[in-house]
Parts: structure tokens; C-alpha cells; sequence
């Protein structure tokens, strides 16, 4: 069998459950999740997958306030194209990059605050942009 090929389960679904949701959104990647259920990323490269999920950015932001190590975690350190985070105590520094030169710093105040601005460009890179429309 060539090397080229790898075989998906064909019991792949799209969580259901709220806490489902959250663990694939803050975990692993919702564009791989969506092309192990359809097979195919045609569908899946301009589209907002938003509408397949029910938990909202509120929910998000709260469980990610709840849970301040996860989120601690889920921070980016390094980048070459994105962005890596900096915390200093209760202070994060958001710095963007191309080509793993820094070409725009924001500074950030307090948990809260740096979980929004996260989630802004997590939800955005995931395909979810328009839960940022509902944004509590």
C-alpha cells in the first residue's frame, strides 16, 4: 500500500456536547477535524465553520477565565508567521510576525483582557470568525 494515503475512520463527528466543542476549538485544529468528517477541504477553505457550533465566544471566554493554567498554555511563545505572547505577571505583550521578524507589539492588561484579544485571532485562524459577531 503506498505511503501516500492514510485512512480515515469513518466515525469522525463534530462534537456536540459544549465542552466537546471547547477542547477541539482551544486544542486541535477545526479545519482538521471538519476534513476528517467530509474528506475534503474544498468546501472547507473560505467558509466560516461557525455555524456548526453551538458554544459561543462568551462560553469560551469564561472557560478560559475559569481555567487560567489551560490558558496560560495555549499561549503561543514563538512564531515565525502569527503571533507569540509574552506574560510578564497580570501583563501580556501580543507581538505579530512575518517571517519570524516582529512587526507589531500590543500590550495588554490583566487575564481577561489578553483572553479576548487571544480568542479574537485563535477563532479567526480556526475558521469561527463569526462568533466574534456575538461577542458578550
Amino acid at each position: 500500500m503506498s505511503q501516500d494515503f492514510i485512512i480515515v475512520p469513518g466515525k469522525a463527528k463534530i462534537p456536540t456536547e459544549k465542552s466537546e466543542q471547547i477542547a477541539l476549538i482551544l486544542h486541535q485544529s477545526v479545519y482538521n477535524a471538519f476534513y476528517r468528517v467530509f474528506q475534503s477541504s474544498d468546501a472547507l477553505r473560505f467558509a466560516d465553520l461557525s455555524q456548526f457550533f453551538t458554544v459561543t465566544f462568551g462560553e469560551l471566554l469564561a472557560h478560559l477565565l475559569a481555567h487560567p493554567d489551560e490558558f496560560h498554555a495555549v499561549l503561543p511563545v514563538e512564531s515565525p508567521d502569527g503571533i507569540s505572547v509574552i506574560r510578564d505577571g497580570q501583563r501580556y505583550t501580543f507581538r505579530e510576525h512575518y517571517r519570524s521578524l516582529v512587526v507589531h507589539s500590543e500590550l495588554v492588561e490583566g487575564i481577561e483582557a489578553a483572553a479576548r484579544r487571544w480568542l479574537h485571532w485563535h477563532l479567526r485562524n480556526q475558521g469561527l470568525g463569526k462568533l466574534l459577531e456575538h461577542e458578550a
